[in-house]
């Protein structure tokens, strides 16, 4: 599988998962959630803004009301936006417009690929971890240290999907019954470790250290220097690195 296959596969499991094209959560931990994939705050704006400019005002302005089209076109902040339940119906109304489906679907499309890339920057490349990963991420959030943890704790054995349910288990109990859904469904689809080295983001930006790895292998392997290694990584000892410890290439 390549990264966009891994993305499609995995846009299955997180809209199975999430919500559907009309779904709209009033107040998501502070701000509105919509989507199939559940965009939230400023995620959620921008979306809806994409679809506003798509069918145009007039139309637009039909849906949701002079107030809240106008809001959307000039504001930049829906960090603490939630939303009445006469908002969330024109709201639904609009997610569910012929432009509203296909902007949620090439957004998902964009946003779960940059998801898979994310972990492969973590060091992941089997596929299904990959996949388990994105649903991760897209609860919690590209940038989250939970996730980027338990990668490097899934890395520091076989780093496949398996890897990541137990590193899970491990760090947190929270959404417990999502993870283990989610680690069903990407079982059930029989993956394995398929993504070539030409395909990873690691190969030219980032490594994460298994377990009997050296730098000079590394370096050697990624057609760098072990000079390089520790100047960009300010490693104070060559002969020293972790597993698990992540390093620039370049």
């Amino acid at each position: 599988m390549n990264i966009t296959e891994i993305a499609k596969a995995a846009a299955k499991v997180i809209f199975a998962n999430e919500g559907n094209y009309g779904s709209v959560n009033k107040n998501d931990n502070g701000a509105l959630s919509v989507g199939k994939v559940q965009w939230h705050a400023n995620r959620a704006l921008n979306l809806i803004r994409t679809i506003v400019k798509s069918i145009g005002a007039e139309a637009a302005k039909e849906k949701l009301g002079n107030d809240l089209y106008n809001e959307i076109l000039k504001t930049n902040n829906w960090n603490t936006r939630v939303v009445t339940a006469a908002e969330a119906a024109k709201l639904s109304d609009l997610l569910t417009t012929s432009q509203g489906k296909k902007a949620q679907d090439d957004l998902a499309i964009v946003d779960i690929t940059a998801y898979v890339k994310k972990g492969q920057t973590y060091g992941l490349k089997d596929a299904g971890a990959l996949i388990y990963f994105a649903d991760g991420v897209n609860q919690y959030g590209s940038g989250s240290s939970l996730w980027k943890n338990i990668c490097c704790d899934a890395l520091k054995s076989t780093g496949d999907v398996e890897a990541m349910f137990a590193a899970t288990k491990k760090r947190t109990e929270d959404y417990i019954q999502r993870r283990t859904t989610v680690y069903s469904k990407v079982k059930a689809l029989g993956l394995g470790k398929t993504l070539t080295e030409a395909e990873t983001i690691v190969k030219t930006s980032m490594y994460t250290v298994k377990k009997g790895d050296t730098l000079s292998g590394i370096a050697a392997k990624y057609k760098t220097t072990v000079d390089k290694l520790v100047k960009i990584n300010k490693i104070k000892n060559a002969n020293l690195i972790n597993v698990g410890q992540v390093l620039k290439l370049n």
